[in-house]
């Protein structure tokens, strides 16, 4: 993944980590924005271009031009060798962002879109586990069942992807730091994170301007969005139960394991 000549861009953004805050950037950055989160509804799929999209992507290493298409996560090994190979050294590959999040922010945002979005049946993690976890009567309650049900899921998810986050050609960024102010963090930070990501897709936005629209309230799957709202939903022994599992996982991500 050295220097490119095309502008597109490949987002690899994990599921409830703020992922429409990289597409609202990745919009302001002049980019069509298709794959993972970026569909009308929850858990409706791709739509038709997009899956076209992403079809050229596995055959060619290629997307079109100002085209930015998103996935939840990119395991290295599962990557087909042909496609590897174009991603890793065709001049026309697209520029790679990724974009994460503290994993126990990850499982609070979970369980709050999970206990109130209605059940479509596109995906059995919404057929199955919303009628589960609404039946608590708070996401607080319902801490501790989940890391049970979806905490192996979400662990897999971001070890498959750390990858991504040490190589020197991909821009990482995170939440925390694409928030700003409005979201618990600080507008000095966002403004830097978003100009990283501006310089590298190659976009001549303003990035003061385009650090003013990311964070919107008004989009379909927000819920907080406060960097450290999950503290509130831990319970401390749900907490320890969460630190025993995955522990290790948070410090791999440079997060504070002491809380």
């Amino acid at each position: 993944m050295s220097t490119t000549t095309s502008r597109s861009a490949l987002a690899v953004s994990h599921w409830k980590a703020g992922t429409n805050l990289v597409i609202r950037l990745m919009q302001e950055a002049g980019y069509n924005c298709m794959g993972a989160g970026t569909g009308p509804e929850p858990g409706t799929g791709m739509r038709p271009e997009a899956l076209q999209a992403f079809g050229v992507l596995e055959e060619t290493g290629r997307l079109p031009e100002d085209m930015c298409f998103f996935l939840h996560q990119l395991p290295m090994d599962d990557i087909p060798l042909p496609l590897a190979r174009k991603l890793a050294t065709d001049e026309h590959r697209p520029r790679v962002i990724y974009n994460y999040r503290d994993p126990r922010a990850v499982l609070v945002s979970a369980v709050n879109y999970l206990r109130r979005v209605p059940p479509p049946n596109h995906h059995a993690r919404y057929l199955f586990l919303t009628p589960i976890l609404a039946r608590f009567s708070s996401t607080k309650e319902a801490l501790s069942t989940a890391i049970d049900l979806i905490g192996d899921s979400i662990e897999q998810e971001f070890r498959s992807s750390l990858w991504l986050m040490h190589h020197p050609d991909v821009c990482s960024v995170r939440y925390e730091d694409l928030a700003g102010a409005a979201g618990g963090g600080t507008d000095r930070v966002q403004l830097e994170s978003v100009t990283r990501v501006l310089t590298h897709v190659r976009s001549n936005r303003d990035p003061v301007e385009v650090s003013k629209k990311i964070f919107d309230t008004k989009v379909r799957t927000f819920h907080r969005g406060q960097i450290d709202g999950w503290k509130s939903d831990f319970e401390p022994h749900v907490l320890r139960k969460f630190m025993a599992r995955y522990g290790d996982l948070v410090a791999s991500f440079g997060y504070d394991t002491s809380q």
